[in-house]
């Protein structure tokens, strides 16, 4: 197995937010979302409306490809304009490309980071840092990974100590921290295997 060399993504989505990449264990500084000063002389970075790909970060590691696109929910609507619904009469939603739609407070929108390891080896102890901009509320229980995930926020009663997003609760999982507070999120995958795709998507509103 290989791990991989530092690499740091930041994308402008649906506002401006990023996305950050990391090898755990790395003593490398977490740069700023969108691209800060602070980054290091050995990680790529890169900001764009656009998904943003990275391919042969590590040539030792074997290409790693990463992208990021945004959509917004809109209605479904049928060859005649109209609304199409459910069973239960309401109106079923699709995704629409940010980049094709314009986007208001009160929207739904979906962040979708997809990753492929392209190599004949694995990567692992990935760290994918999710920038959550102040105009997005995030919700946490919109994740989903193709692969295990593990996620986690700051504790806002203990700056510099990270924390589980969820937690058991008698009704059963619920945001550990208040969502309105919660500023970025670290997705921990233990191993992308060799010639495997996977994807990280959430949901936030746009306030």
């Amino acid at each position: 197995m290989k791990k991989l060399t530092t690499l740091v993504i930041t994308a402008m989505l649906v506002t401006v937010g990023g996305v950050a990449l990391a090898q755990e264990g790395s003593q490398d500084p977490a740069p700023e979302a969108g691209g800060g000063e602070a980054i290091p002389a050995d990680v790529v970075a890169i900001e764009a409306v656009e998904p943003v790909e990275i391919a042969e970060v590590d040539a030792e590691a074997g290409p790693l490809t990463a992208a990021m696109r945004s959509f917004v929910e809109r209605p479904a609507v049928d060859e005649s304009g109209l609304p199409v619904l459910d069973d239960e009469g309401l109106p079923v939603l699709v995704l629409v490309p940010t980049e094709e739609a314009a986007v208001v407070p009160g929207d739904r929108a979906v962040y979708r980071l997809s990753i492929a390891n392209g190599g004949d080896e694995a990567v692992t102890d990935m760290v994918f840092d999710l920038a959550i901009p102040a105009d997005v509320l995030l919700d946490p229980l919109s994740f989903s990974s193709g692969l295990e995930t593990a996620l986690q926020v700051m504790d806002p009663e203990a700056p510099g100590t990270w924390i589980d997003l969820l937690e058991e609760t008698e009704d059963g999982l619920a945001p550990a921290v208040d969502p309105a507070t919660i500023t970025a999120v670290k997705a921990r995958i233990a191993e992308i295997p060799a010639g495997s795709e996977t994807t990280i998507e959430y949901a936030v509103t746009i306030r």
